[in-house]
């Protein structure tokens, strides 16, 4: 089976990947492939013997074609993500180069993401609040920011965090989506809130395609490092910041 040869290690021992490859859809109804920087090789993986820096041999089932354009889409979707973490710098009227201190391209914890929902028999959460049927449950994204596409089927609500209601997200074949995550919230001491979202339950098939941009796994995740008049080289790492996070996360319970 194709999808053997990148589902991850807790599910089938001979595979080594653990945090990138192929998830299955028997945990919380949905299935995806999760794609770090392919700019990172074998050696580098090997050397830096990091949990989150995985190589992933997308030769096994990928052609040319198709790899570059994946290397082409995240270069892109990468680029995007840090001119606006730059502009997020400028509001707080730093200068933008800084952002090279939090992300670099190798170090990097990004993560793009496949998304797919199959015909859900029953939903995964019914929502507390609302007794809304919900296909993936309630959440906020660790990183800085989310950069999503998703397809004509929508299904995405984002909350209003001052009067709690839920909106639509439309789809838009010319806009992606950008949700701002913990990681921002952090630096920004709370100006920039974490975007609370679900996605709707419903019986058709549904794709979504997230780009997770997160910091560098040593960057220092300091508070001074968008608002204080002197950066602090201190503060918990952010692989560590991540680690606490994911803990939260079902499909990464497995």
């Amino acid at each position: 089976m194709i999808k053997e040869n990148y589902l991850q290690k807790n599910g089938i021992k001979k595979n080594n990947n653990f945090y990138r490859g192929y998830f299955p859809n028997d945990v919380n109804g949905k299935e995806g492939l999760d794609i770090g920087d392919l700019k990172v090789s074998k050696k580098y993986s090997a050397n830096l013997n990091n949990q989150y820096i995985e190589y992933l041999n997308l030769d096994k089932c990928f052609n040319k074609k198709s790899i570059k354009i994946l290397n082409k889409y995240f270069d892109n979707i990468y680029s995007i993500s840090e001119t606006l973490f730059k502009s997020i710098i400028k509001l707080n009227r730093k200068n933008p180069n800084i952002s090279k201190k939090a992300f670099s391209r190798l170090k990097t914890l990004s993560t793009l993401r496949f998304n797919y929902y199959p015909n859900q028999t029953k939903p995964v959460e019914i929502s507390k609040q609302d007794g809304v049927a919900l296909g993936c449950e309630t959440h906020v994204d660790s990183g800085v920011f989310t950069v999503l596409y998703q397809d004509k089927k929508g299904g995405l609500q984002v909350q209003n965090r001052k009067n709690k209601k839920w909106y639509d997200v439309p789809f838009n074949k010319k806009a992606l989506v950008v949700n701002t995550g913990r990681a921002l919230e952090f630096l920004s001491k709370g100006k920039f809130k974490a975007t609370n979202h679900r996605v709707l339950w419903n019986k058709s098939k549904r794709l979504s395609v997230p780009f997770f941009f997160e910091p560098s796994y040593d960057f220092k995740m300091n508070k001074s490092f968008l608002n204080g008049s002197k950066l602090k080289n201190n503060g918990e790492i952010y692989e560590k910041f991540l680690n606490k996070s994911l803990k939260k996360f079902i499909e990464y319970q497995r």
